[in-house]
């Protein structure tokens, strides 16, 4: 029977404040640039939900045309004021969530290089210290691609709750329905989110296999051994093997989360078919002028979005919290010498020290 892994030390939130912490401490102005890139995607938002629907109500009440232009034009500065803070903030925003990432890499560097010798000599301290400087090494990796993650979630988590205020006159087992299909999905994907996790030791052993193989295939120092004792087809086996057991491991996650992706669209399927058959329900019985409809029908598609942004956005924090709790649990790594907080070694003068 396979020993069960343990589970991660810090869940995705405890992780969420701990990068939170960081950028307070180091880069301030990555939280104040998260800020201003939520209120622009989600005024953005809103703004596009009520142009269509307030120009057809002036039509239909046969405003001047002066009237409808004004409205155009309202609507069309405050497109342009969003979609120009957004714009000023995509062109900003990265430096900070580098200095943040720069920061952490150099508290790990730190750790790795500080770290007492027995250790360096430990395996599982080798394979957690490579992995969490994999998560360190680029503008790709969680820590910095997390900050993507949780400005998308505060937009959606912002436009949930007012989308949610705006539909108040729909029957409420729609809404219901709309976020007991969404939690469905969540924790399937949840679920499935944790594979990586508890495969992340057996992965870094085959990665450093594989770099240990080619490094020798390409070590000119051994070129002979290889070639007299005839070795290249042992190591073009072991690469083999190596390589197949890597891929296997991606294949089957993938597979995994390509289920969690079909549950997804039978949920969305299933929420967004009730959802309009009610608002057309609702034109039919005269409930709801044109305009109307044109609203609330883009609000339940807006909203649906919304839930499903929560939904895909905690699926990507869970993963991606997974690498931030390994860098974490690398520099929490107990260290057996107490190195400047222990007692200092006075040399005894009538002794001789090599």
């Amino acid at each position: 029977m396979r020993k069960k892994k343990d589970k991660p030390r810090y869940n995705m939130w405890q992780n969420s404040g701990f990068m939170i912490g960081m950028a307070w401490k180091y880069e301030k102005q990555t939280l104040s640039f998260a800020l201003l890139e939520v209120i622009a995607v989600v005024g953005s938002s809103l703004v596009n939900l009520y142009v269509a629907p307030t120009i057809l109500n002036e039509v239909q009440k046969r405003v001047s045309i002066g009237e409808v232009l004004f409205t155009i034009i309202t609507f069309t500065l405050l497109l342009i004021l969003f979609n120009s803070l957004k714009a000023y903030v995509d062109q900003n925003v990265l430096y900070g969530r580098i200095g943040v990432r720069s920061a952490l890499s150099g508290l790990l560097h730190d750790k790795i290089c500080t770290t007492s010798y027995v250790n360096m000599e430990d395996k599982k301290f080798q394979l957690l210290s490579d992995k969490a400087t994999d998560v360190v090494c680029s503008n790709y990796t969680a820590s910095e691609q997390i900050w993507i993650t949780l400005v998308e979630l505060s937009q959606s988590v912002l436009g949930f709750l007012l989308f949610l205020l705006m539909l108040t006159r729909f029957d409420i087992s729609i809404m219901i329905l709309i976020i007991v299909t969404a939690m469905i999905g969540y924790v399937v994907n949840n679920k499935l989110s944790n594979y990586e996790y508890e495969h992340r030791e057996e992965v870094s052993k085959q990665s450093n296999r594989i770099w240990g193989y080619q490094a020798a295939a390409c070590d000119v120092r051994i070129a002979k051994d290889i070639r007299i004792f005839g070795l290249k087809p042992w190591l073009t086996e072991v690469m083999d093997k190596a390589v197949k057991a890597f891929n296997a491991f991606y294949i089957k996650a993938a597979k995994l989360y390509i289920v969690g992706n079909i549950v997804d669209l039978l949920l969305a399927l299933l929420r967004n078919g009730v959802a309009y058959a009610y608002l057309i329900g609702m034109v039919l019985d005269h409930q709801l002028s044109a305009a109307e409809f044109l609203l609330y029908f883009t609000a339940v598609d807006g909203f649906s979005n919304w839930v499903t942004g929560i939904l895909n956005n905690m699926t990507k924090l869970k993963r991606q919290s997974i690498d931030i709790c390994t860098v974490r649990e690398c520099l929490e790594w107990p260290e057996p010498f107490k190195f400047e907080e222990g007692e200092t070694l006075v040399p005894l003068a009538q002794k001789t020290y090599e």
